[in-house]
């Protein structure tokens, strides 16, 4: 073997095992893996691990797929999951869980919504069907399972948007999963908290989420793109728990959770989770949760936040848009009574 297979070999193993090495994506055009160089720091410091990524990863470098492939040894331990509804505290609960597990823990990262965005392909692409996407897809979620040493698993929080992904990471990644959601009150009042970013994006997300369900027929309400904002919130709320309400409840790998259990009693939940999960739970940092881990500081912006601080904030958001609150949630009952999207009661985390 010549030196430069033995580089090329050296090189691959790195990409495959070294966490440093974050899996961005795949270039299609040259069959390239794409890796952001970053550190352990990096994986505690992000609240999300995409364009948002904190600090910016200093080096972006493609290499070859069939290599990265080739230096995959063995299985390795399948990721746990962690999907959710957005605007349900699902970022703060990994935080927790990062806070009291020696576990990595990736928050939103970009791979996951390349892969989304090729499985939205196989609709519309020639010789690209699901089964051929799942063979990318393997390998794919093998490259976010990597672990610093001494750390015993890996969590991921997807992005909303990926979560058409969930029942193909079930079938090729047999994962622990818990499936997170909020109510729809709550829900709305985060989309007002930040309304000029919620304009931009929940188009975005309803264009990708809102067929998922397949029941457009059944609503009767028109071009959704042309409803007023907070009624294209409650829709894609809707639509993601519709969503989630039709996947199976008996799997075992699945717990569903609902925020408003996680707020009232949140200790007891990261701990259930980690236990789900097969993960260790470190006792002495779940005591420091509420007194200096996670929460107490906001979930996004590090700045010091407790539940009285979250209350009166969304006292105050409810007062200031009261009218227009009621008017959407008297316009959803109907929307409810048609279909409804009443969670599984079991298996509840």
């Amino acid at each position: 073997m010549d030196s430069s297979d033995t580089r090329s070999k050296n090189a691959a193993k790195e990409f495959t095992e070294n966490p440093d090495w974050l899996f961005q994506g795949i270039q299609g055009e040259t069959m390239q893996y794409l890796f952001a160089r970053v550190s352990s720091s990096t994986y505690q410091d992000s609240s999300f691990l995409d364009h948002r990524m904190n600090p910016p990863p200093g080096e972006i470098t493609g290499f070859a797929m069939r290599d990265i492939n080739r230096s995959m040894k063995h299985e390795g331990r399948p990721a746990n999951y962690i999907f959710h509804s957005a605007f349900c505290c699902s970022t703060l609960l990994s935080n927790c869980l990062q806070f009291v597990s020696n576990s990595l823990v990736l928050k939103e990262p970009k791979a996951l919504g390349h892969l989304a965005d090729a499985l939205a392909q196989t609709k519309t692409i020639p010789n690209f069907n699901r089964d051929r996407w799942r063979m990318v897809l393997a390998p794919a979620l093998r490259l976010l399972e990597k672990t610093y040493p001494g750390q015993q698993g890996v969590i991921i929080k997807p992005a909303n948007s990926a979560n058409e992904l969930m029942p193909d990471i079930l079938a090729v990644r047999p994962s622990k999963t818990v499936i997170m959601y909020g109510s729809l009150k709550d829900f709305l009042l985060s989309n007002l908290k930040g309304l000029d970013e919620s304009r931009y994006m929940v188009p975005l997300f309803l264009k990708r989420l809102y067929p998922l369900t397949d029941y457009a027929d059944q609503l009767q309400i028109g071009d959704v793109s042309s409803l007023p904002h907070l009624q294209q919130c409650a829709v894609l709320w809707h639509s993601q728990l519709h969503y989630f309400s039709g996947l199976a409840s008996e799997n075992g790998a699945i717990r569903y959770l609902a925020a408003g259990d996680f707020l009232r009693e949140p200790e007891a939940v990261v701990e259930r989770a980690l236990e789900h999960f097969g993960l260790p739970c470190n006792p002495e940092r779940l005591d420091q949760l509420l007194e200096s881990g996670p929460l107490s500081q906001h979930s996004k912006s590090g700045e010091r936040f407790d539940a009285g601080a979250r209350a009166d904030e969304n006292a105050a958001l409810s007062a200031q848009h009261k009218s227009e609150l009621q008017d959407t949630m008297t316009w959803m009952e109907g929307l409810l009574k048609t279909l409804p999207v009443d969670m599984p009661q079991q298996p509840q985390l």
